[in-house]
């Protein structure tokens, strides 16, 4: 089970993670789309918009270190959902048109 869950991330919604202990992410480091994969590219964090998984793999391999399931994240803004990178930080922005 997800360790955490939002049951209605929905238009005009956001998701918002402090990576100050993690260290700075690119948005290259980020895979935000249906069917992404924990295993393909060198992704750390992999948001699955068709089952609304999210998932943090530390080492980015999908391979080494394991990969864990960090959310389940439940409503109508997860199609066109997509990632901004901050200076220590990751918004996920919720699909749609408010």
């Amino acid at each position: 089970l997800a360790s955490n869950a939002v049951a209605n991330f929905n238009v005009g919604d956001s998701l918002w993670f402090n990576l100050e202990d993690l260290g700075a992410l690119t948005l290259e480091q980020i895979d935000v789309s249906a069917n992404a994969s924990i295993t393909s590219g060198n992704h750390n964090l992999v948001f699955d918009t068709s089952t609304g998984k999210l998932y943090y793999d530390a080492d980015g391999t999908g391979n080494g270190e394991a990969a864990i399931q960090i959310g389940l994240i439940k409503g109508t803004g997860l199609t066109g959902a997509y990632a901004e990178v901050g200076t220590s930080d990751v918004t996920i922005h919720s699909g749609g048109v408010i």
